[in-house]
């Protein structure tokens, strides 16, 4: 049920290219107690007409590349090309670096499926959680006792990608209403889709926003989602309202984490390896010893008073 970056899905002796949309070959991946089902438009159905639930979701392989969506469907996981793949590795080792080193090694993963009670799961390209937060946050679920979010995270980041530029599919919505795991968030779904020109990424943001995640970053723009720019959405009074925009050589912070701060170009290219013998709890600072590598050395320091450069900037 995980996306996966290789272009075949193997079960037992099934091996399918992983395309665009479902068709009927996939039926034969299913469970053997997996509801009768059917391809419509693309995506896997129940035949009786009844929604999908998630506890049947859950019992999907580890690798079958669906989304469970507000209809009760399996909609195809668009995959991800390797320029996509590759900023979110990059973003993803810089804020693990930082978490590990102060003792939340785990707080940051990518692709983590979030399943927040009354709302439709999401699977955004990184999650964080504080490591308080982290213990509670994740749950085992289904009967195989996997362990999920059952909470929003602190931060989601989406890298874009003209797939979360395709406009939202509106489906059957008696669907909809039967969706007993959607109570809060089918009659927000069900105003969100007047509006016809509704984006994908419209929808996840207001998905994060009504499941209350603390932070948002989106990585590229609309009219060119290989642009090196970012945008910080921050939570305010139950709103994710836009907080700055960033272009390459521009460094942001965030509350989130504190003594930190990143230039989306590092996203773009990755981060100085100066940036990876840095410390940032209790202070700034690093551990490059100046006789044995003195240009190393004046990097890092170089690279340190930059970001307490941008961390005296007046709030972003």
């Amino acid at each position: 049920m995980h996306p996966t970056d290789e272009a075949t899905l193997n079960q037992g002796l099934v091996e399918l290219e992983i395309p665009e949309v479902f068709n009927e070959d996939w039926l034969a991946v299913l469970p053997e107690d997996f509801p009768k089902c059917l391809v419509v438009s693309g995506r896997i159905a129940r035949a009786d007409g009844e929604p999908i639930t998630i506890e049947q979701y859950l019992e999907l392989p580890e690798d079958f590349p669906a989304l469970l969506n507000e209809y009760g469907e399996l909609e195809m996981s668009p995959a991800s090309d390797e320029t996509h793949n590759n900023k979110r590795s990059r973003l993803c080792d810089m804020l693990r670096y930082y978490s590990t080193l102060n003792g939340n090694p785990d707080g940051v993963e990518t692709e983590r499926e979030i399943f927040v009670p009354g709302f439709r799961s999401y699977r955004p390209d990184l999650s964080y959680f504080s490591r308080e937060r982290l213990q509670t946050a994740i749950q085992p679920l289904g009967k195989r006792g996997q362990r999920y979010a059952v909470e929003a995270p602190d931060l989601v980041a989406e890298i874009l990608s003209y797939s979360n530029l395709e406009k939202v599919v509106v489906g059957d919505e008696k669907k909809l209403w039967k969706q007993k795991d959607l109570s809060k968030w089918a009659p927000i779904f069900k105003e969100l889709i007047k509006d016809k020109n509704l984006t994908k990424i419209d929808l996840h943001l207001k998905l994060y926003e009504a499941t209350q995640v603390k932070e948002v970053w989106i990585v590229g723009e609309a009219n060119n989602v290989y642009c090196p720019k970012l945008t910080v959405y921050r939570l305010a009074s139950g709103k994710l309202n836009k907080a700055g925009e960033f272009m390459a050589g521009e460094l942001f912070s965030s509350p989130l984490f504190p003594n930190l701060a990143i230039d989306p170009q590092w996203i773009e290219s990755g981060a100085p390896k100066e940036f990876y013998r840095l410390s940032f709890i209790p202070k700034l600072d690093h551990d490059i010893d100046a006789n044995k590598s003195p240009e190393l050395a004046a990097q890092a320091k170089q690279l340190i008073r930059r970001i307490q450069q941008a961390l005296t900037l007046p709030s972003q």
